[in-house]
C-alpha cells in the first residue's frame, strides 16, 4: 500500500503547477475533476475486478499501472496528462477498496480491523515520506522516474508475496 499510493500523494498537492508546466493550464479544472471522478471509480471498480481475477492479481495490475503512469508523467501534456492523472487516481482509489480484501486474504478475518489498521500505517508513511523525499529531487523527470521505480518495487513485493503463497 505504501508504494502504490506514493505517486498520488506526491502529485496531488502540485497538480495545478504540473498542469501549468505542461502547457495544460486551460485543462487544470478538468484535470482536478478527472482526478476526483477517477479516484471514486477506482474505489468502486477495483474491488469488482478483484472478485473476477483475485486480489493479488488486481494488486499487481494497479501497481503496474501506477508505475506506468509515473513514467508517463515525465513527458505527457494536454489530454495525455488528464488521462495519465486519471489512471494514477483510479489506481489510488482502487487501493482503498482493495487493501481490506488483501489484508483479510493474508491475515484472516479474525482481528481484521486491527490488522487493517496496521496496514494503514503504510498509507500514512506514504503520505508523509514520499512527498518530502521527492521534493528534494530537482529534475521533474527524475521525480517521476523515482516514483515509477517505487511503484515497481511495490509490484515486485506483491509478485513475491504471490510466489510465497503458492509454496
Amino acid at each position: 500500500m505504501m508504494f502504490g499510493t506514493s505517486v498520488f500523494f506526491t502529485i496531488n498537492p502540485d497538480l495545478k503547477d504540473l498542469a501549468i508546466d505542461r502547457n495544460a493550464a486551460s485543462f487544470a479544472t478538468i484535470l482536478v475533476m478527472a482526478l476526483g471522478i477517477s479516484n471514486a471509480l477506482g474505489r468502486l471498480c477495483v474491488p469488482l475486478l478483484s472478485d473476477k481475477i483475485g486480489a493479488i492479481n488486481t494488486n499487481i495490475l494497479i501497481l503496474g499501472a501506477t508505475a506506468v503512469g509515473a513514467f508517463l508523467l515525465c513527458f505527457v501534456g494536454g489530454i495525455g496528462l488528464i488521462i495519465t492523472i486519471s489512471i494514477v487516481a483510479f489506481c489510488y482509489g482502487g487501493t482503498a477498496g482493495l487493501y481490506p480484501v488483501v489484508t483479510g486474504d493474508n491475515f484472516g478475518l479474525k482481528n481484521l480491523g486491527s490488522n487493517y489498521g496496521l496496514v494503514m500505517i503504510g498509507f500514512m508513511l506514504s503520505a508523509l515520506i514520499f512527498p518530502e523525499l521527492i521534493r528534494k529531487i530537482d529534475s521533474q523527470s527524475m521525480k517521476f522516474i523515482t516514483l515509477g521505480i517505487v511503484a515497481v518495487v511495490g509490484t515486485i513485493c506483491v509478485v513475491a508475496l504471490k510466489v510465497m503463497r503458492k509454496k
